[in-house]
């Protein structure tokens, strides 16, 4: 699907002061391997693909229920967290935005999709509710769009699911209503330094990517698609559009070599 700037959710996920400034395999890039940094590569191989203050310092709403069920939480408690700043990519699925943690001033990918065709109703939840109920309830509303939504519910359950440093970690969910439209929008860390598909080509325009460069980023592709193997998880659709780069904590673009500009970063995952 298509998105375009007048729909409904990106609308009413509206940034908020702009001028103030966020199901992919993740993993870091690295530039002119020596056998010196050697070691300094596999330590970086080590480390979480997610700064892990952020998860100390972001308090955000519940990805879970007590009995270990995905929650949805309203558009209002989105605006309370957080403001959008800028789009950084879209695709068939949706759009993705930056967004910035209000308390925290973290910055965030925000994945927003929507579901067209639903029948005008006054009575959609409006509070915080379990993303099965959320499906099944778009279901009654939309029923020519329940191939998709079943889709986007298994989707949206393994990547909540799955746990590992190699696989980009869903954070949290909203969802909103608007005439004939639901948004979902799904939380997740920002990888400032984009796609594995940017990364080569502005690696090319320098120098070839070297033998021990190329195993890292290899060791990390595949520990994150044997952690989805062993869920029984097959990705389906894996190209260097679909692979995610980020800073190890700590590095910035002039220690890694590639660009921090992150507008690409998401433009095909979905």
């Amino acid at each position: 699907m298509g998105v375009g700037t007048s729909h409904p959710s990106r609308k009413h996920f509206e940034r908020e002061n702009a001028h103030e400034t966020n199901n992919g395999t993740s993993h870091r890039p690295t530039r002119g391997v020596n056998e010196r940094q050697q070691a300094k590569l596999e330590k970086l191989e080590q480390q979480q693909n997610v700064d892990k203050r952020a998860d100390v310092e972001v308090r955000l709403p519940v990805l879970f229920s007590a009995d270990n069920k995905v929650v949805c939480h309203p558009q209002l408690d989105f605006k309370k967290s957080f403001y959008l700043s800028r789009d950084i990519g879209e695709g068939s699925f949706g759009v993705v935005m930056q967004a910035i943690h209000k308390a925290t001033k973290q910055v965030f990918a925000i994945k927003i999709m929507e579901i067209p065709g639903l029948s005008l109703s006054s009575s959609h939840p409006d509070g915080p509710i379990l993303l099965g109920n959320l499906i099944e309830h778009a279901k009654q509303y939309s029923p020519g769009q329940t191939a998709r939504l079943d889709m986007l519910h298994r989707e949206i359950q393994l990547q909540a699911h799955v746990k590992s440093e190699n696989v980009l970690p869903l954070k949290c969910i909203f969802y909103f209503f608007e005439g004939q439209y639901l948004s979902i929008a799904i939380v997740l860390p920002l990888c400032r330094a984009g796609t594995l598909e940017l990364y080569l080509r502005r690696t090319a325009m320098q120098h070839p990517i070297t033998l021990t460069e190329a195993k890292v980023l290899l060791r990390g592709i595949l520990r994150g698609l044997a952690r989805l193997h062993s869920e029984g998880i097959v990705h389906r659709d894996i190209k260097p559009e679909n692979i995610l780069l980020h800073y190890p904590s700590g590095e910035s673009h002039h220690q890694g070599g590639v660009s921090n500009e992150p507008s690409t970063a998401y433009q095909h995952v979905g």
